[in-house]
């Protein structure tokens, strides 16, 4: 099962062991969500998070939750120098998830999943968090209201080295992503758009390519 345990431990066992030359690739489709943020390192006082399956149990939320810190040493930091890694959060609020220094867009507007079977069949992935946690971040948006609120900001590059970390994320920070029906089969919208993406261009392609063709395919 996916719990917390199991999906850290998944994580470390994809970097042990990592040397130049290696390329990992690490995916994720499922819940996302936000939780305010313990440790003041972000502006918009919230962290986005994986939701692992134990993370509603009882006490398992913050505890069972993977936090965009707890991902962004992972990759980041501990990622070894000459080590390619390309990681894909198909889930919601997912655009700074690793807290990157930089990010791209092909476009400003929204894509609309068509290949549905059901319109109405569409649905966010949004996991509401519990009533404790929904309190701690109405504290933080009021907060972002006022006249001291401050933009997102995400990690300072640390500048050139070997290492390099590409990802791609379903939605943006304030966003949810798509769970539907397509072509029959339940899954998320990104990853029903990667993998045709993918298969239609023999898996050759660029990551510019890759995003436009996902583009694409979600307006189709």
């Amino acid at each position: 099962l996916p719990t917390c345990a199991n999906m850290r431990r998944g994580l470390r066992w994809l970097l042990d062991g990592a040397q130049a030359g290696d390329q990992l690739f690490f995916a994720y489709s499922g819940h996302g969500a936000q939780v305010a943020d313990a440790t003041s390192d972000e502006d918009d006082g919230q962290d986005e998070c994986l939701c692992p399956f134990d993370c509603v149990a009882p006490g398992g939320w913050p505890k069972n939750l993977i936090i965009d810190d707890e991902l962004n040493d992972l990759f980041t930091n501990q990622l070894p120098e000459g080590v390619k890694c390309l990681c894909i959060y198909d889930c919601c609020h997912s655009a700074s998830m690793e807290d990157l220094s930089c990010t791209f867009k092909t476009r400003t507007d929204t894509g609309v999943v068509k290949a549905v079977s059901n319109p109405r069949d569409i649905k966010g992935r949004y996991m509401a968090p519990p009533e404790h946690a929904q309190r701690d971040l109405a504290v933080v948006k009021e907060k972002q209201q006022t006249q001291d609120a401050k933009p997102r900001k995400v990690a300072e590059s640390t500048g050139g080295g070997g290492k390099k970390l590409v990802v791609i994320s379903g939605c943006q920070d304030n966003q949810t992503s798509a769970d539907a029906t397509i072509n029959g089969k339940r899954q998320g919208a990104l990853t029903w758009a990667l993998m045709k993406a993918l298969m239609e261009h023999d898996y050759s392609m660029s990551y510019d390519d890759l995003l436009v063709a996902v583009r694409a395919n979600l307006r189709a």
